[in-house]
Order: structure tokens, then C-alpha cells, then sequence
């Protein structure tokens, strides 16, 4: 979350209700955050010294507004180059495509590229469970036959997702290549 916020400020200054905004309109189609969490986060940032608060009096009300630090842009540009987690892999990679005009090239090829090596490997992971079905008692086969469709969904989008981020790099390396 630090690092979608922190992307999201790096366009411009905003306030909660904008970051909130924010999130459901472009981040929100694949990352779910709450005004509770983002009311956390930007906490959190603020004691760290990630972001600062700008007060202003727009028609006589004060209006709190957030903006990144360079302290903050650091933090932003150390999670961009660093390495995916091991969890929640779609959405924290679509965040990170999401704000990679903030990077250099080399930093998008290369993250790019590391996105795609992680799906293989968690297509590779869902693919051997697949060799299970034959192993399942013909009486149970019923009963398993639902979870074996959704193993079915996860595989395909798991084809899909690396399809797309193969295209994506394509793309971004003919792109930089002129």
C-alpha cells in the first residue's frame, strides 16, 4: 500500500478523499484498499518522513493535503527496483506496471521480465497439481471435480497474465530499441 500511495502522490499532491478516489479508479480494478487503510498508510508514510501535509484554505475551509517527500521518492523508487513478494503476485504486479513510467528503462525491462518469471513459475506450481486428478478414487471424482475447475481458472489466467506481460515487454524493448 506505502508504494501505491506514494506512486499516486508522485503525480500530484492530493487528499484523502482524492487518494481514495484514485485507487478506486485506476488501482482499484485490480488492488482493494479501504479509507480506513489508506488512513493508516498515510500515517504510517507521514511518520517516516515519506510525505508531508499541506494546509490550505480553498473558500474558507481548511483543506488537508498530501505530498511526497524526496525522502518518500526514494522509498518509491527502492520498492519500484526491488524484488515482487512472494504474495498476492497479480496485484502487486499490476501495481508495479502501473507506475513504471517512473522508472528507467532498464528498471522496466527488467521488472518486466521478473513478473514473467514468477508467473511461469506459479503456472509451473498449478500445472503439477493437475497430474492429482488421475490419483483421485473414480467414486470421489465427482466431489473433486469443482476444485479441479477452479485449478483449470487459475491455470488459464495464469496463461493469459503471461501472455500479456510478454507482450507488454515485447513492446517496451522494440520501444526502446528506435
Amino acid at each position: 500500500m506505502d508504494f501505491c500511495i506514494l506512486g499516486l502522490l508522485l503525480y500530484r499532491e492530493m487528499a484523502l478523499y482524492e487518494i481514495n478516489q484514485a485507487f478506486s479508479q485506476s488501482l482499484g480494478l485490480f488492488y482493494q484498499a479501504s479509507l480506513g487503510s489508506l488512513q493508516i498508510t498515510l500515517k504510517k508514510l507521514l511518520s517516516m518522513g515519506c510525505i508531508e501535509i499541506s494546509l490550505q484554505e480553498p473558500a474558507g475551509r481548511k483543506k488537508r493535503t498530501y505530498r511526497i517527500t524526496e525522502q518518500g521518492k526514494a522509498k518509491f523508487l527502492t520498492i519500484l527496483e526491488s524484488d515482487l513478494p512472494a504474495s498476492r503476485l497479480e496485484e502487486t504486479a499490476l501495481a508495479r506496471v502501473h507506475f513504471l513510467g517512473h522508472a528507467s528503462v532498464e528498471v522496466r525491462l527488467r521488472d518486466i521480465d521478473s513478473i514473467i518469471r514468477r508467473v511461469e513459475s506459479e503456472l509451473g506450481k498449478l500445472e503439477e497439481i493437475t497430474s492429482v486428478q488421475n490419483s483421485i478414487p473414480e467414486a470421489q471424482r465427482e466431489v473433486y471435480r469443482f476444485p479441479f475447475e477452479t485449478l483449470d481458472y487459475g491455470i488459464q489466467s495464469h496463461r493469459l497474465a503471461l501472455d500479456w506481460f510478454k507482450e507488454l515487454y515485447r513492446r517496451e524493448a522494440a520501444r526502446n530499441e528506435r
